[in-house]
């Protein structure tokens, strides 16, 4: 049996329905039509990030992983993904009204690390969210005789490992014509494009009458010719394909000389009626925390003490939606700002609102600027793991 398909067995072995932790129930079969009804009934009640959309939920199973929901009961829950080797990842923010998602998400870390066994958790959460972690987790004298902050002394947030920064593009005010000096560089790629290429663009259901064979090619072409050093994890556009784009907002294919070149799809981000404790949303949690080319990644400023001030990009009522896939061949030159140039027309022919554009570190930041950002908001990315009792022991008695 090969690497991948031994990793996917260990995984299948353990309880592929559910597993009960008192209240909270663990649910393992994910595209079963209960869990697609249930998951999609908490999305819809308390979604508000760019990750909570089921299709792109279940679209992140592959040798190494698996999608884990965890349910706590009264439309509350967490997208979870459970790794081969025994790490767990929390997939965007807790599906849960503003106030209880601190105690959900401390209450799941101590189910995973405490009774599952998982070596630690990894997260992206909002600065916001970091801070009523820790003073809820913080253990001081006043608060010995609680026993709610007792039970889960033993859990530790580690230091942040990674800060990301995600723009926003109003898609509303998008100049189709790339008119002024700041969009010099990517109109005249725009018309090299069209001069030097056979431009053919595909929308729609169009799209669904490629051979998948020619985005299989394009997988391969774009791992071979990317210069980032992480890992790929190349299963999600696979079955993001071979699912004919299902849970896609807005999509389209891009062929030169008759060659499949590049593909960008938008999914729906959530109805959110003032649901966020950041400022605008964000994108997804990456397995690696470090560098990132900004394919599938896929929050600014702390000062709302906590309320949604998302307002000054809209109200979210199905228009807004998060840049879920850009992938390309890099070895053709400027492909990228073309592409993109031409996803964001055709989001504006569709007349969405707003695009979260990814998180993004400084050098992609950088780089998505070209585009006109309307404003940005910030996650921190960081491990949850146990502490050690003697270190826990100091700690309390300092």
């Amino acid at each position: 049996m090969d690497k991948k398909n031994s990793k996917n067995s260990s995984i299948e072995k353990k309880d592929s329905s559910m597993r009960k932790f008192d209240d909270v129930t663990f649910y393992y079969d994910v595209k079963s039509d209960f869990c697609r009804d249930l998951i999609t009934r908490v999305i819809q009640k308390n979604g508000f990030a760019p990750e909570h959309n089921y299709e792109y939920f279940i679209s992140q199973g592959s040798f190494e992983a698996r999608p884990v929901f965890a349910y706590f009961g009264e439309d509350k829950g967490v997208l979870a993904i459970e790794w081969d080797d025994g790490c767990y990842q929390i997939l965007s923010e807790i599906l849960a009204p503003q106030g209880d998602r601190c105690g959900i998400a401390i209450k799941f870390f101590d189910i995973v690390l405490n009774k599952i066994g998982a070596k630690k958790i990894i997260v992206e959460f909002s600065p916001i969210m970091r801070r009523e972690m820790l003073k809820s987790l913080n253990i001081s004298e006043s608060a010995k005789e609680n026993d709610d902050v007792k039970e889960f002394s033993n859990i530790k947030l580690g230091r942040v490992i990674c800060k990301y920064s995600t723009p926003i593009v109003n898609i509303s005010t998008w100049d189709t014509t790339l008119a002024g000096s700041h969009f010099s560089n990517l109109r005249k790629a725009k018309n090299r494009f069209y001069k030097n290429f056979k431009v053919e663009v595909l929308s729609g259901k169009d799209v669904s009458l490629i051979p998948i064979e020619e985005f299989r090619n394009l997988i391969d072409a774009w791992k071979k010719n990317r210069k980032n050093t992480d890992t790929v994890f190349s299963e999600y556009y696979s079955s993001f394909f071979e699912n004919h784009f299902s849970g896609s907002a807005c999509h389209i294919v891009l062929k030169l000389d008759g060659k499949l070149c590049g593909v960008c799809a938008a999914i729906l981000i959530p109805d959110t009626n003032g649901r966020s404790d950041r400022k605008n949303v964000g994108r997804n949690v990456g397995r690696n925390v470090g560098k990132n080319d900004g394919e599938n990644d896929g929050r600014n400023n702390e000062k709302n003490n906590g309320r949604d001030d998302r307002k000054n990009v809209g109200e979210h009522n199905g228009k807004n939606v998060y840049y879920a896939i850009n992938l390309h061949d890099y070895s053709v030159q400027e492909l990228g700002d073309f592409l993109t140039v031409l996803f964001l027309d055709e989001l504006k022919r569709n007349k969405f609102e707003f695009m979260d554009f990814g998180s993004s570190d400084e050098k992609l930041l950088n780089y998505k600027k070209k585009f006109g950002i309307h404003s940005t908001y910030e996650t921190q990315v960081y491990y949850i793991r146990l502490q050690r009792r003697n270190v826990s022991l100091k700690m309390r008695g300092a």
